[in-house]
């Protein structure tokens, strides 16, 4: 069998598991509980990724441990959360190698891998990222409901 990847997009509503070959080629994308890490929440935000890694692999009828997660989360804007939940992703081993960046981010590199572009995520919270054409980036938003979340699901 040919070696496994998993895409994690963890927001505040649900979150989406994509399984892939090592050639990038999707063979299940499956859907569970929210994982958008809040402080003092990591542990439960791990415990959904966890739980939602293993019901896509079953889906897809594999049963090794894939050789990358990586997971796009929304709430890992703090460098300290978005360290505490590799920890405890790596500690649960999900696979041979942990990967956790924001989910704006990965979703920014996805629209404009090469160059300077404006991203806005509005779902349950959110945020813009923003790069130039000398590479410098700028962010606004994405620190949650506490602190403001314009234009997102969970604003009042």
């Amino acid at each position: 069998m040919t070696a496994l990847v998993i895409g994690i997009d963890g927001g505040g509503s649900k979150t989406t598991a994509l399984v892939a070959d090592a050639q990038g080629q999707a063979i299940v994308e499956v859907a569970g509980a929210p994982s958008a890490v809040r402080s003092g929440g990591v542990d439960a935000s791990a415990d959904a990724i966890v739980a939602l890694v293993r019901a896509a692999l079953a889906q897809a009828g594999r049963d090794e441990t894939p050789q990358v997660v990586c997971a796009g989360v929304a709430g890992t804007g703090r460098e300290s959360l978005r360290l505490e939940l590799w920890e405890a992703l790596t500690a649960r081993g999900i696979a041979d190698e942990v990967v956790v960046h924001t989910d704006v981010a990965v979703a920014f590199e996805d629209a404009f891998p090469h160059g300077p572009g404006i991203l806005l995520l509005a779902g349950t919270g959110s945020v813009a990222l923003g790069r130039g054409p000398t590479g410098v980036t700028a962010r606004c938003g994405g620190w949650g409901a506490d602190f403001g979340d314009e234009g997102g699901g969970a604003w009042t």
